[in-house]
């Protein structure tokens, strides 16, 4: 008797081929259909058959273009060291991979870049503002062109767009300070930031109030003021920014006994 395939999996399970590969390869597909799916699996006993890796799948990006591409920031942002040794990380993996590596620049989010113009591009990465609406301000042509293509956002991806996504766990990060903070007795806390609603940040405040919630704490935010911010993004290089919410927080009648600062400059 010979062994089972895929397709005589996919009839006992009334679905299509492409549905079992789907399964098998753990990618979303409707819990019932999963269901059906492995119930085959398990009643035919079907092992997918093993197949040696070609140097396409070793290496997937060899020879492929993939851009870098620095979205509605101002250049200061690029040298904060967490932002620069993020990028220098894309570099080298880029480069390790085989892959040709271009860059560009486009702090106001405004134009299409002359290499997306020019060049074939198989893949783009892309650092984003966080603060502020990126998707309202973008030139409309450079999002059609940026929705065409594979994509993933570092360090954060803004609202509004899709793509994957590598970025820090933010809702541990405020998770974190709560329980640090909270374990060591302060019971009225402060969440400092001159970024109002810069994505990352933002989560990482409802972590951080959540779980000081939960351990019976209370926080006050002190937050700047959001016509402050517009594109390109820029770092907080001005003291006053931060100035001013350290003001608030002293002049406040119940003052915090600890504070959350979100970033290492606003700290």
């Amino acid at each position: 008797m010979s062994e089972p395939t895929i397709l005589d999996v996919a009839r006992k399970a009334r679905v299509s081929a492409g549905t079992v590969s789907r399964v098998l390869n753990r990618k979303a597909v409707d819990p019932e259909l999963a269901e059906r799916v492995r119930k085959a699996v398990a009643t035919l006993n079907y092992a997918p058959r093993q197949r040696k890796a070609t140097m396409a799948d070793l290496r997937p990006l060899e020879g492929k273009n993939v851009l870098l591409l620095l979205l509605g920031m101002d250049r200061s942002l690029a040298s904060l060291p967490v932002v620069a040794t993020a990028l220098h990380g894309v570099e080298r993996a880029l480069v390790r991979s085989g892959a040709h590596l271009l860059i560009a620049d486009v702090p106001a989010a405004d134009h299409v870049p002359d290499v997306l113009r020019t060049k074939r591009i198989d893949a783009v990465i892309i650092k984003g503002a966080l603060q502020g609406d990126l998707a309202a301000q973008i030139d409309a042509t450079l999002r059609r062109r940026l929705d065409e293509l594979p994509k993933v956002w570092v360090l954060g991806r803004p609202k509004g767009f899709g793509g994957d996504v590598v970025q820090a766990d933010d809702l541990s990060v405020g998770q974190m300070a709560a329980t640090h903070l909270t374990s060591r007795g302060h019971r009225h806390l402060a969440f400092l930031s001159p970024k109002p609603s810069q994505t990352a940040l933002m989560r990482r405040q409802a972590g951080f109030t959540f779980f000081a919630g939960q351990a019976g704490a209370t926080v006050s935010a002190y937050m700047g003021d959001e016509r402050f911010w517009s594109f390109p993004s820029p770092a907080v290089e001005q003291i006053d920014r931060v100035q001013d919410l350290v003001d608030r927080l002293l002049k406040d009648r119940r003052r915090p006994t600890a504070l959350f600062a979100p970033t290492t400059r606003s700290a």
